[in-house]
């Protein structure tokens, strides 16, 4: 697939591309290779971030992160079981995935284009879209990024935050204290103990810490954004079956809400679909998947077992979560949003 020439691959139907990929063989010891031996997705979560991925009081892992985790066992294996969650601090993550520890970064981790080109890492796809803000405690009366002239700032150490962080004062003009750390754990904690005036990352990250702290409402995340990001699943560099892999199945996700397919009406639709798009979709007709590997119904498995991207946005940071999210740019596209997959052929 590397070898097409990238202007024409919009023309191309989604069921060509995965043919494709049947027609070139796989490398010997490819990550697909390693997932299938063991039976099991290595996951590389959080510290525990709630929402995202952290585990409940019964240790099981929670949140979007990992129901998009559980999304892809259950279009490999038809288990959401079949994941290993390894929970690793910000500077191991990519070491972790460079060696095969782990198969995927899956985790809000930013996209930029040094990543992409020159770390030799792969975003297959979206998973949300945001920015960069800071949330300050209200006692200190500020409500915009622009009188923080002079604040001391949290911030996690080697990120792209502190990249866009140092950008934004930078061009501003603006002075600012770093208080650096490795640990989001003690940099959270150093922010509720007034260590610092600001703490800053993505919206989505700052409400679900802001949701544990003793005195939530004590805290305001700033409206303003300083910055554009793009956060999904990160895979090594130069698998194209498990990057694929990756990026139909979060398609299929967006796919399933897009054509109302739920967890609740999934099993039904199996039966009774007559739009071909849907029954493509179902494994009804046709064998989309088959050329990187899934069976025959592997999206309507997930319907049934994860649900759609909207129940997996809704239920762990929507609106009615702790969190309270609003969709905003993870709408789909129809409803103003950013989301969108294209069809099912």
């Amino acid at each position: 697939m590397r070898q097409l020439d990238v202007k024409c691959l919009w023309a191309v139907p989604l069921g060509l591309v995965l043919g494709m990929a049947a027609s070139v063989p796989a490398a010997a010891g490819t990550v697909v290779d390693a997932i299938n031996s063991r039976s099991e997705i290595r996951c590389g979560v959080s510290q525990g971030t709630p929402g995202f991925s952290a585990p409940d009081s019964a240790g099981n892992w929670k949140g979007l992160d990992v129901e998009i985790c559980e999304a892809l066992a259950v279009a490999m294996f038809n288990d959401k079981s079949k994941v290993d969650w390894i929970s690793l601090q910000f500077s191991q993550v990519f070491p972790a995935l460079n060696s095969g520890d782990i198969d995927l970064i899956n985790r809000s981790i930013l996209k930029t284009v040094g990543r992409d080109v020159d770390m030799g890492l792969e975003y297959p796809g979206v998973t949300y879209f945001s920015g960069q803000t800071f949330m300050v405690p209200k006692a200190l009366n500020v409500t915009k990024p622009q009188q923080l002239n002079g604040a001391t700032i949290c911030v996690l150490g080697g990120t792209g935050t502190q990249a866009t962080l140092n950008d934004y004062f930078r061009e501003k003009g603006f002075t600012y204290t770093p208080a650096v750390f490795e640990d989001q754990d003690l940099m959270y904690q150093a922010y509720e103990q007034g260590r610092c005036d600001a703490v800053t990352t993505e919206p989505p990250i700052l409400a679900s810490r802001r949701s544990v702290f003793q005195a939530p409402g004590d805290h305001l995340i700033m409206e303003e954004l300083i910055s554009k990001e793009i956060v999904g699943p990160i895979v090594k560099h130069g698998d194209d079956e498990w990057r694929d892999l990756v990026k139909v199945v979060l398609w299929g996700l967006v796919a399933l809400e897009e054509e109302g397919i739920t967890q609740a009406n999934a099993a039904e639709l199996r039966k009774t679909a007559t739009k071909p798009e849907v029954r493509r979709m179902l494994g009804l007709e046709g064998e989309l998947g088959k050329g990187i590997g899934l069976r025959t119904g592997w999206l309507a498995d997930v319907a049934e077992k994860v649900g759609n991207y909207g129940e997996i946005y809704d239920r762990n940071v929507g609106p009615n979560t702790p969190l309270g999210l609003k969709r905003g740019l993870n709408a789909l596209w129809k409803d103003g949003g950013l989301m969108i997959s294209p069809p099912f052929r």
